[in-house]
């Protein structure tokens, strides 16, 4: 499930790129994300729990129109952007802020979701 949640992580950045016209091939990010949570496992492995994990992505996906689910989704979108801004932002005040304790629960809403 760490999988699918990076990887609906990596869909909000791609989000953001697209609308600013920088084209990246989602496909081969997702591949890729989804491999590094298994580098040291012998390649049969990793590519299993990779492709386990873009599925379990693709399946939350298809569930996006269950109401808290969507809520789920929708929050996470909006925690990316100002995540994403925090690294370029001039204010030192947002470049304070730790939005791993934010990105963590979302992980833990997801992960209890799916018990």
């Amino acid at each position: 499930m760490v999988v699918a949640f990076s990887l609906t992580i990596l869909a909000g950045i791609y989000g953001q790129l697209e609308a600013e016209s920088i084209k990246i091939d989602f496909n081969e990010a997702s591949a890729g994300t989804a491999n590094l949570f298994y580098l040291y496992r012998p390649d049969n492995e990793r590519a299993k729990y990779a492709l386990e994990g873009i599925k379990m992505f693709q399946a939350l996906v298809e569930e996006l129109d269950r109401e808290n689910l969507k809520e789920w989704y929708d929050n996470l979108m909006e925690l990316i952007p100002i995540y994403v801004f925090q690294w370029t932002s001039e204010n030192p005040e947002l470049k304070k802020v730790d939005h791993i304790p934010l990105f963590a629960s979302m992980l833990s809403t997801l992960l209890k979701a799916v018990q």
